[in-house]
């Protein structure tokens, strides 16, 4: 389940937001997410909650409780 949610990473957040960001695991239950700039990660750490909903439903299950976004 853990690998799905990097997998639906993409599908997700749509396209724009897939162009500037990648995720790549899953650990404790928190999606990790490499940003390429500042001003996105602060974009997205205002979607947070809604991308995590987003991603669960699309999963199924609730596999996500948090989202780290690091700048790449």
């Amino acid at each position: 389940m853990e690998l799905t949610a990097v997998q639906k990473w993409n599908e997700v957040c749509g396209e724009g937001i897939s162009r500037v960001s990648e995720a790549y695991k899953v650990e404790d239950s928190k999606l990790f997410v490499r940003v390429e700039s500042a001003p996105w990660r602060n974009e997205l750490l205002y979607l947070k909650p809604r991308l995590i909903s987003e991603l669960n439903r699309s999963i199924g299950k609730e596999v996500v409780k948090d989202i780290v976004f690091t700048q790449a």
